[in-house]
């Protein structure tokens, strides 16, 4: 097994593959406005021309799928750690736990969602009602429970209360772990997943609807599944049977992957064999032998840096990404001048984002951790 260091700085490679699949994702929908295929033609996605080929079954197409690498991410570092903690004779304690999570997310979160509602739309987060009730929804993490709100402030946001209120799942998760086992406390996730997607089928009210179709019972699956992941991954076994090579998987379940979206009968699929996809290539990554010249080189330590800053980077860069696309580049879309204007972006995006994460999200962590460690020590003081 990776030591600790090495495990950490593979997972933050994995957080800039998600967050470039994110950032791709939106600039093209910023870049191609309209892009996005929705007439069948017998059941077949009807795409016109190679244009239409590239963006709608491209990485920036599926650039969505970044989300469900983040949580796959959570899901296997939050229960990973609390494997780890067993191992060293410490109990869970949801005190510590939601503390842990609440400075990790809360404090950047809401200095970036305050700043996007004021400079977007000035004073009327606090002079009209409606804009007023978007934003106690956002503070208290509820805005993606309905379509009205979750959208609103920054498009981003909504995955930021999901994960949320994914943590608030753990604990029953390790509950239902305890009594029946990972394997058929996962199963049950799964389960409960797929009949929510059922329903959809069925027509019942407010299917198909964003909020319904991401709300936290038909995506804990996604989390699970890396809680899955690394339980199987401390005990030394595979999620991919040993005869399978999971690159080879990971490649299969994302073609597979692309059908279900072409065909219309089979687009309910499309997400968890995205995740199947998913799930394999972690577990390649997780296990692949890396060259020490790639560990070495600059390539792989830019994207550890991005990696480690890729939370601000997904705070902050959707509300002007239009705005900062057509300010550099307006020489076009087309061959260089898109991957020049795409790169610009980026990198001042990353250089932001990285200057938050040592001003902002790093402070937030130490100022929870020394409150914890008061209070630790406030609590075992004789009086």
């Amino acid at each position: 097994m990776l030591n600790a260091r090495m495990h950490l700085l593979r997972i933050d490679v994995l957080r800039a593959v998600a967050i470039g699949m994110v950032f791709l994702h939106h600039a093209q929908i910023c870049l191609f406005p309209g892009y996005l295929s929705k007439t069948f033609h017998n059941g077949w996605l009807a795409l016109g021309d190679m244009k239409d080929i590239v963006l709608n079954l491209g990485l920036g197409g599926f650039g969505w799928g970044g989300v469900h690498l983040f949580l796959l991410i959570s899901g296997f570092l939050i229960h990973l750690g609390h494997l780890r903690d067993l191992d060293k004779g410490r109990k869970f304690v949801p005190r510590t736990f939601f503390s842990k999570r609440f400075w990790r997310i809360y404090p950047p979160y809401v200095l970036t969602l305050l700043f996007f509602c004021f400079s977007v739309n000035g004073g009327r987060y606090v002079t009209d009602p409606i804009h007023r009730t978007e934003l106690l929804s956002h503070l208290f993490l509820v805005h993606n429970l309905s379509d009205a709100t979750m959208m609103e402030i920054n498009p981003s946001y909504w995955s930021i209360a999901l994960e949320a209120q994914l943590y608030l799942f753990y604990p029953i998760l390790l509950v239902a772990r305890r009594r029946w086992g990972m394997g058929r406390a996962f199963g049950s996730i799964v389960l409960l997943g797929a009949i929510i997607q059922f329903a959809n089928l069925l027509g019942l009210p407010g299917h198909w609807s964003p909020a319904y179709v991401t709300n936290v019972f038909a995506f804990w699956y996604i989390w699970a599944a890396g809680a899955f992941l690394a339980e199987r991954y401390k005990a030394d076994r595979r999620v991919v049977p040993f005869q399978i090579d999971p690159l080879l998987m990971a490649v299969l379940a994302w073609s597979a992957m692309i059908f279900c979206h072409l065909y219309q009968p089979a687009r309910i699929l499309t997400i968890p064999i995205l995740v199947i996809s998913m799930v394999a290539f972690f577990e390649w990554w997780l296990h692949m032998s890396i060259p020490s010249r790639l560990e070495s080189s600059m390539l792989y330590k830019v994207l550890i840096s991005i990696g480690l800053c890729s939370y601000s980077i997904y705070l902050i860069h959707q509300p002007y990404l239009r705005d900062l696309l057509n300010n550099f580049g307006r020489y076009g879309n087309e061959g260089l001048a898109l991957v020049i204007k795409l790169a610009v972006v980026f990198v001042l995006l990353f250089l932001i984002s990285h200057a938050f994460y040592l001003l902002v999200e790093q402070p937030s962590i130490a100022w929870g951790a020394r409150l914890r460690e008061a209070n630790r020590k406030r609590s075992t003081t004789p009086r």
